[in-house]
């Protein structure tokens, strides 16, 4: 199997965990969205601290990694920082690496 094909299988059986986990539990971000989309840099740690009582941040995290999601809070990391080099927020809003 090519690389880019076993990224997208690993994606889709990350994604498709995501979902039954999603369709299982309510998630702080199916509560407020927009804290993990379309929110401040402020946003981004408080939704990041509420990520850490999900029942489905592992799943979160798992799907993040392998669709290599480059953008907003997913598994209780801040993409956004993640990918400009700022590390994943920690829960109590400061940076860790």
């Amino acid at each position: 199997m090519t690389g880019r094909k076993r990224f997208k299988v690993e994606a889709a059986d990350a994604l498709a965990s995501l979902q039954d986990g999603l369709s299982r539990h309510v998630t702080p971000c199916q509560r407020a969205p927009k804290l993990w989309t379309d929110g401040t840099a402020e946003d981004a740690v408080l939704a990041a601290e509420m990520c850490q009582r999900c029942p489905v941040l592992r799943e979160c995290g798992d799907y993040a990694k392998a669709a290599r999601e480059r953008w907003h809070v997913w598994g209780g990391k801040d993409r956004d920082c993640l990918r400009t080099g700022g590390g994943a927020m920690s829960g109590n809003g400061g940076m860790s690496a």
